[in-house]
């Protein structure tokens, strides 16, 4: 139905004066979007969603499970996801994404957010999916960074975040390679890089998070995290036993 009623909107209206409108109320009183394109990339490819390369070690099965088509959990809607369904999803995207791009450049304010535990989305990951699909949008790199950083904390109303000054609160990342070339490396995953000879290299992303002063090392964090998953899987714990349902 959303896909739907995207692309039967008077596209001139909603570009024009619809986007005009919003745009000048965000310079003017601060109004945010958020748009959360990750956590609805679902619906343009099931399956590519379901198969995330990071569900297998950082999805505990509980999770995972509680997407699964049932009428007692929120957002899980796909009983019968058809190809059709996807391609109107697709073209919804490529109209909502061109609107985004629109009201940030006419001066609205975007910041990142995620809805991460429905659709396939598994915390701290689809953070950073969103900012894929925010450069996917047309936003630079630089632009994807600070709706993240800066527009989150404005919007948050915490005046001393977002940025990197004398007085402010650092909690910072420390990452193995430059983001702006690849935001891919921000993924508890990391990248595989190929390179000119052949050669196969797998990069750790972020090597340590800095919280309230205190350092510590991300690579540990991600392992008891693989730890905690790869011990419910042995348990064969599911969400009928431990999620609650609606």
């Amino acid at each position: 139905m959303t896909a739907r009623v995207w692309l039967e909107a008077d596209r001139d209206k909603l570009f024009g004066q619809v986007l005009d409108t919003l745009a000048r109320i965000s310079r003017e009183t601060g109004f945010t979007m958020d748009p959360t394109f990750s956590v609805y990339a679902a619906n343009r490819d099931l399956v590519r969603a379901q198969n995330h390369p990071w569900h297998r070690e950082y999805t505990l099965p509980a999770l995972f499970e509680s997407w699964l088509p049932n009428p007692k959990r929120h957002a899980t809607y796909h009983y019968h996801w058809t190809s059709l369904d996807e391609a109107l999803w697709s073209r919804m995207f490529r109209r909502w994404m061109e609107f985004v791009n629109a009201f940030k450049n006419r001066g609205g304010h975007v910041a990142v957010g995620s809805d991460p535990g429905y659709l396939y989305q598994t915390y701290g990951f689809g953070t950073i999916r969103e900012l894929e699909m925010l450069e996917e949008a047309g936003f630079h790199p630089l632009e994807a960074v600070r709706s993240a950083t800066w527009e989150g904390a404005r919007v948050l109303k915490q005046s001393r975040l977002g940025v990197i000054r004398p007085g402010y609160f650092a909690d910072l990342v420390v990452v193995s390679r430059n983001p702006l070339e690849d935001i891919k490396i921000l993924y508890g995953t990391g990248v595989t890089i190929y390179d000119e000879h052949g050669g196969v290299h797998h990069t750790p992303g972020i090597l340590y998070t800095i919280r309230n002063g205190v350092v510590f090392d991300a690579q540990a964090l991600l392992q008891e995290i693989r730890d905690e998953v790869r011990q419910a899987r042995r348990r064969g714990e599911s969400a009928a036993e431990t999620a609650p349902t609606l």
